[in-house]
């Protein structure tokens, strides 16, 4: 279906990565650097054993297919216990419905000593010698967790830091496009929300081109992620991700004042002229100024 691939980097020198990945925001998978982590062992059933009375959240949202619009309208965050959610996800049917997606599970915020469960990937994030360590503390996001059933889906969208996504259980695909096809994803787009200003309406895995007829010819690229497998995102590459089997996974964001920093005022700008014009009573002219399908 897609034919283009990412690059593999078995067990790659961090110098190396940094130096043709990192620095030249080119993605990559990398295999063999977080495959032992502890937190590579972890299954659904464990973590319900040990931590199920744990304070979670999981989304639901209606059952159209994959409609961003849809998800915009009807999404909805449940509380539950960790216990509780590893039940619904061992009932949900396959494909599942969007009702029992755990994410951006904020999990060494809620238990500390989960830290220790994940290796460094410090090496891997191009920081300067110079960087003093309370700075690069300040520059990296806490890890998100991931937890779902097959089937579990995250839409086109993009995100203004670096990210490596590491998959502990199970198998995703993603599908990745170059930022510079965003005009022809529908970017910004007047329909959406200022929280999805960083997605797109277009589904790559199964496109409607009669809705998005700008989108036909976009090179997408496949990957599929495994366990242990860590994979690389710069700033501003759009990503669709599904679950393809019961799945958990964890991301690391960081930000490189020198490297993030243009990808984040690009973002601003854009969110920035939507709401000055809001704020003036125009948002009726957003339609001739942002993307539309």
């Amino acid at each position: 279906m897609h034919a283009e691939k990412l690059d593999v980097l078995s067990n790659p020198s961090p110098s190396f990565f940094v130096r043709e990945y990192l620095r030249k925001g080119r993605p990559a998978l990398l295999r063999g650097v977080a495959d032992t982590w502890p937190a590579a062992a972890w299954t659904p059933e464990y973590l319900a054993d040990r931590f199920g009375g744990l304070d979670v959240k999981y989304e639901t949202w209606g059952d159209a297919a994959d409609d961003l619009f849809e998800f915009q309208a009807t999404q909805k965050h449940t509380s539950t216990t960790l216990r509780e959610f590893v039940g619904l996800m061992r009932g949900a049917a396959s494909p599942a419905s969007r009702r029992v997606y755990l994410t951006a599970f904020e999990l060494c915020r809620a238990l500390p000593q989960f830290r220790q469960a994940f290796g460094s990937l410090d090496d891997y994030m191009g920081w300067s010698p110079l960087t003093p360590p309370a700075l690069r503390e300040r520059l990296r996001v806490e890890p998100y967790l991931w937890m779902g059933p097959a089937g579990t889906l995250s839409m086109l969208h993009f995100d203004r830091l670096h990210n490596f996504f590491v998959q502990l259980h199970g198998t995703k695909r993603f599908l990745h496009i170059d930022p510079k096809y965003s005009d022809r994803l529908y970017y910004p787009h007047a329909r959406l929300q200022t929280g999805l200003l960083h997605w797109s309406p277009v589904n790559p895995a199964q496109p409607d081109f009669e809705r998005f007829p700008r989108f036909r010819g976009v090179p997408v690229i496949e990957t599929l992620v495994e366990r242990g497998d860590v994979l690389f995102t710069p700033p501003r590459w759009w990503h669709h991700v599904e679950s393809l089997t019961p799945s958990i996974s964890a991301n690391f964001f960081w930000m490189l004042p020198l490297r993030t920093t243009w990808a984040i005022r690009e973002y601003l700008y854009v969110l920035g002229r939507r709401r000055a014009l809001e704020a003036a009573g125009l948002a009726r002219v957003l339609p001739a100024l942002e993307s539309t399908a």
